[in-house]
C-alpha cells in the first residue's frame, strides 16, 4: 500500500511458512510502503518497509 492506495503484487508460496511478494511495477526509491493482509484473520498482519536509494 502506498499513500493509502494498493500496489499490485504477485504472491508465490515458497513453502508452508514462506511466501514471496513481488510488485508488478517496481517500488520507488525513498518511498515507504506497508504490507498488509487482506484476509479476514483473527490478527491483522502488517509490515512497514522503505525502499532504499542506493
Amino acid at each position: 500500500m502506498k499513500h493509502g492506495r494498493k500496489v499490485e503484487v504477485k504472491v508465490e508460496v515458497i513453502n508452508p511458512k514462506t511466501i514471496k511478494i513481488t510488485p508488478v511495477k517496481s517500488y520507488n526509491n525513498g518511498e515507504t510502503y506497508y504490507l498488509l493482509n487482506d484476509l479476514a484473520m483473527k490478527n491483522q498482519i502488517w509490515m512497514k518497509f522503505m525502499v532504499g536509494c542506493e
